[in-house]
């Protein structure tokens, strides 16, 4: 433009130098600009505000933003437009005019923090459970969770937003780290929502509808799904070796007395340094077993999969989580409250002896990974752990 300026300029004193009448050229080309201006008005409304929007520095390339009904990241900045590329695969074609005329959002800017992006993921839970009871539960299971492409500061919170008819309205809010990825994360959250709340034995609300039945049919459909229900808790305490040899009588006695515990991935079931109160009983999926020391990384101990236990030996011999077990699938399992594994173990004394050999040999195995045992190291370490074991056992019979 500037070169276009000069060479105008020079044309015209050239001319003058020559004693060339200006006048008439001079009104014909002000003609001429003014039809020219007017067919090009949009095209340098664009250059100009393309020219404001460049300099004012709100916008840069790999900025999302939404304009009107257009959500994306920023790919390209010229003279004339800017390209968006949406999460549908579609690059959109913003003219400059539209960006300098109107108002957009910039998504997950904040002054000197970084880049991420607050999301809402709503459910309902029925009025029977008390909020503090729903929020509480929801946000430890979310703050423990390993959960990709969501920040850990600000935490995830719950908040109750609505009473309605027959349920409580909740909304998970959460800051997203990557937002190109933000359906499949709100997805990931739902999931670990849905699993602590089961764990939790709270159920989301259903659809309120008057229904009528009689009771015998009501009494018969719940007597079978509880006996089925029974027939797995006790096909999951079969193939648990520290339970097998126990008669059908205390399979299922114990069976009646497990809580229901489903982990979504990246959920954390037992915390190193907790209290025990359960014992575990992986029924379905697979969890990796961790040992925390301060200042260093936590230490991969052995994988858990499915018909296996732990937390026994915390229960038994009355100490706090040795381990962090986090799932690293969807993972089915049972707990067995403190007092009803004590108890079992009590009713069959006969059988301490096989319970101390699974146990000590756990134990041994846990503590040869940990400690990188010889093969002589991890004989005498199980024989020290079953004595430990049966003295524990003793105790606890009173014998």
């Amino acid at each position: 433009m500037a070169v276009a300026c000069g060479g105008v300029t020079w044309l015209f004193a050239l001319l003058w130098l020559r004693n060339v009448n200006l006048s008439g050229i001079i009104a014909g080309s002000a003609v001429v600009t003014a039809i020219i201006g007017l067919s090009m008005q949009d095209t340098l409304g664009n250059l100009v505000a393309g020219l404001a929007v460049q300099l004012d520095d709100s916008l840069d390339v790999g900025d999302w933003i939404k304009i009107d009904d257009i959500q994306g990241r920023v790919v390209e900045m010229g003279w004339r437009r800017i390209a968006v590329e949406t999460r549908n695969w579609e690059t959109v074609m913003v003219p400059n005019s539209v960006m300098a005329r109107g108002k957009f959002t910039v998504q997950g800017r904040r002054s000197e923090k970084p880049v991420q992006w607050r999301r809402w993921v709503w459910f309902n839970v029925d009025h029977r459970w008390t909020p503090s009871e729903v929020i509480e539960t929801v946000e430890a299971a979310l703050r423990q969770a390993e959960l990709p492409r969501v920040a850990p500061d600000p935490p995830p919170n719950c908040v109750a937003m609505e009473f309605a008819e027959s349920f409580t309205r909740y909304a998970v809010r959460y800051w997203l780290t990557d937002l190109a990825a933000d359906d499949p994360t709100d997805s990931d959250v739902r999931t670990h929502v849905v699993a602590a709340l089961k764990r939790a034995g709270i159920s989301l609300a259903l659809p309120a509808h008057a229904v009528f039945l009689t009771e015998e049919e009501n009494a018969e459909r719940r007597l079978r799904k509880a006996r089925e229900d029974q027939e797995q808790r006790v096909r999951a305490l079969r193939k648990v070796a520290l339970f097998n040899r126990l008669p059908d009588e205390e399979l299922e006695t114990l069976a009646s007395q497990l809580v229901y515990a489903p982990f979504a991935q990246g959920d954390v079931m037992t915390r190193q340094g907790s209290e025990a109160h359960w014992l575990y009983i992986v029924s379905e999926g697979t969890a990796e077993r961790y040992v925390e020391t301060e200042g260093t990384p936590s230490t991969l101990v052995n994988a858990i999969s499915a018909g296996e236990v732990f937390g026994e030996w915390s229960l038994v011999n009355d100490v706090v989580r040795e381990t962090t077990v986090v799932a690293r699938s969807s993972v089915l399992a049972y707990r067995l409250p403190k007092s009803a594994f004590l108890a079992a173990l009590t009713r069959n004394q006969n059988l301490a002896h096989e319970i101390a050999m699974v146990m000590g040999e756990k134990r041994t195995a846990l503590d040869a990974a940990l400690q990188h045992l010889d093969e002589e190291a991890r004989q005498r370490r199980g024989n020290e752990n079953q004595t430990t074991v049966m003295q524990s056992l003793r105790r606890l019979f009173g014998v």
